[in-house]
């Protein structure tokens, strides 16, 4: 193996929202191979891949906005990861207690103020949107 990364890292093709576009990888070897391998995949037609160093997740907080209003909440955590680098076993809850019970440790409280920050942070991104255009946005991730 070349290069190790002391964390590691994820590949995510550009602005995907498919968990087939992300990899793990654990050195710059590797890095190397998934970036191929993401942009030579069937019908890809996007020119950039973002890379970030991995960091220990308890789980995703997936908020649904329609016209600046959380539609949705959504938390999510991928079980695994197979030997080509793909996360697998995809896990999804929908009420906070069962997700900070499942993966947050039993912290509820903790779970909550990070929802209400993650309120604050899209009420301030949508306001901020609001001063750089008078048309509304279709589409934000």
């Amino acid at each position: 193996k070349s290069n190790p990364l002391p964390r590691g890292a994820i590949a995510k093709l550009g602005y995907s929202w498919e968990a087939a576009d992300v990899r793990t990888c654990d050195n710059i070897g590797e890095l190397s191979y998934q970036m191929l391998d993401l942009f030579e995949q069937k019908g890809c037609k996007v020119d950039s891949v973002f890379i970030q160093q991995r960091v220990p997740v308890d789980l995703e907080l997936r908020m649904f906005v329609v016209n600046g209003k959380v539609e949705r909440i959504l938390y999510t955590r991928f079980r695994a990861v197979n030997s080509a680098g793909l996360f697998i076993d995809f896990e999804h809850e929908t009420k906070t207690a069962d997700a900070a019970k499942k993966w947050f440790r039993g912290d509820v409280p903790r779970l909550q103020e990070v929802e209400r920050i993650c309120f604050h942070i899209i009420d301030q991104f949508y306001k901020w949107m609001d001063t750089e255009s008078v048309y509304g946005s279709p589409a934000n991730r």
